[in-house]
């Protein structure tokens, strides 16, 4: 019954070589199964859907030879073109999901639900968005911007895909939420060859009491900013830091910086509120560094 009510319909139609192949497959299964055994009428039934895919792709093929040869204009612009075969390529499968749905209610005499492939489109379509794994690589070109999130449930499939990123000229790294560690040397490593103008490692004051070793790596930075974390003091290489801009430290129980903060002469702007920064040592960096605007609310 399932295979008289498929050949009988629009796939019957058409007399190319290839489809009347694909329906005698069809039409010796129909012969040559004992429907009575379940079993080989299973078996029978899901070679038969894949016969009638097939058969859909044969007919598509077949009339775009017919049409390509009925004197109609050609598409002038080649993506233009694809993007149409893009198109019909999703209607087809679409219809082939519709198609199969309908033979299974016909084999199981199951409800007459049509919308069930679309339901389930839907669904997948959802739970490729909740994926975290990146799936366009132009997409990731042209990411400048890189937020690590270590709030995230699934934060790690993110920092393992960084190296895929090429053009991020600003990292931030923080928490939604009080965390006790964090993976910073490790997410500082993945960015390396991120041609980094900016980085924030900010609301970490549980997991940051140090200025990562790692930060050192980028020689083209212009603004760091660590802002409320548990730093103490600043690291040596700072100093070496020269193209830095813009660095704050605000709301960290940190002193004594004059020493190494002065030798970063092209420092425009530093920030210390909350911090433990004397006004003698706010009153030396501003003798070294005149133009340095020094927040400190």
């Amino acid at each position: 019954m399932l295979l008289q009510i498929l050949l009988q319909s629009g796939f019957g139609q058409t007399t190319s070589p290839e489809v009347a192949a694909i329906k005698s497959q069809m039409s010796a299964i129909r012969k040559s199964t004992n429907w009575s055994d379940a079993a080989a009428a299973k078996v029978a039934n899901k070679k038969i859907e894949e016969l009638s895919v097939q058969l859909t792709a044969a007919i598509r093929r077949q009339n775009g030879n017919q049409n390509s040869g009925s004197g109609k204009p050609e598409t002038k612009n080649q993506e233009d073109q694809e993007t149409v075969n893009e198109i019909i390529k999703e209607i087809d499968e679409f219809n082939t999901q519709l198609w199969l749905q309908m033979m299974k209610i016909v084999r199981e005499g199951s409800s007459w639900d049509l919308a069930k492939p679309l339901r389930e489109t839907i669904a997948e379509e959802y739970k490729a968005d909740e994926d975290p794994t990146i799936k366009n690589p132009q997409w990731l070109d042209s990411m400048t911007v890189l937020t690590i999130n270590l709030s995230m449930p699934q934060v790690s499939l993110v920092i393992d895909q960084m190296p895929l990123y090429k053009g991020i000229k600003t990292l931030i790294i923080t928490a939604d939420k009080p965390i006790a560690t964090a993976q910073i040397p490790a997410i500082l490593s993945n960015a390396k060859s991120y041609p980094l103008e900016r980085l924030c490692i900010v609301n970490l004051p549980l997991a940051v009491t140090k200025v990562p070793d790692e930060v050192s790596q980028f020689k083209q930075l212009r603004e760091l900013q660590l802002f409320n974390n548990s730093i103490y003091e600043l690291p040596d290489f700072i100093r070496s830091m020269t193209r830095l801009h813009l660095l704050y430290l605000d709301k960290n129980p940190i002193s004594d910086i004059a020493g190494r903060i002065t030798a970063i002469t092209g420092l425009h702007e530093l920030g210390i509120a909350q911090t433990h920064v004397t006004p003698e040592e706010i009153s030396s960096i501003q003798h070294a560094l005149p133009a340095c605007k020094i927040l400190t609310e």
